[in-house]
């Protein structure tokens, strides 16, 4: 599988995949995405690998990455970063496995971030709204 950051810009992803079907098909998987909606380079470019380069820039790890989304963000922005979709809301077991997943990397008795019990009382808050019926 071929690495996007070093992409850094709408030529080189051209020169990395070279079909724009195939950048599509790649990218989603790096991504763990289903698919991509793109009609253009451009926008493949801009809308999927340039936000995943410039988010990954500021993080030491995706632990420290899933505390910040929990701890220091709410409302919409949390949701965005969190991939939060109306599917997890509508599908008992999606929810689960998006909780479980986050789970694994900051419970607190794994990980040993300053921040993880906050941000796992955050997580469970979000994942309770989910499954509330």
């Amino acid at each position: 599988m071929k690495d996007i950051y070093n992409i850094s810009s709408v030529e080189d992803l051209k020169k990395e995949f070279k079909i724009f079907k195939e950048a599509k098909e790649n990218v989603a998987k790096i991504l763990n995405k289903k698919k991509v909606t793109a009609r253009s380079w451009k926008i493949l470019y801009e809308k999927y690998i340039l936000p995943k380069v410039q988010e990954d820039m500021y993080f030491k790890d995706e632990i420290s990455k899933y505390i910040f989304y929990l701890v220091e963000l709410n409302g919409k922005l949390q949701m965005d970063f969190l991939e939060v979709s109306y599917d997890l809301y509508t599908n008992e077991k999606k929810a689960n496995k998006w909780y479980k997943q986050i789970v694994k990397k900051i419970h607190p008795d794994i990980c040993r971030h300053p921040k993880a019990a906050e941000a796992m009382q955050s997580l469970e808050n979000l994942y309770k709204g989910m499954t509330r019926k």
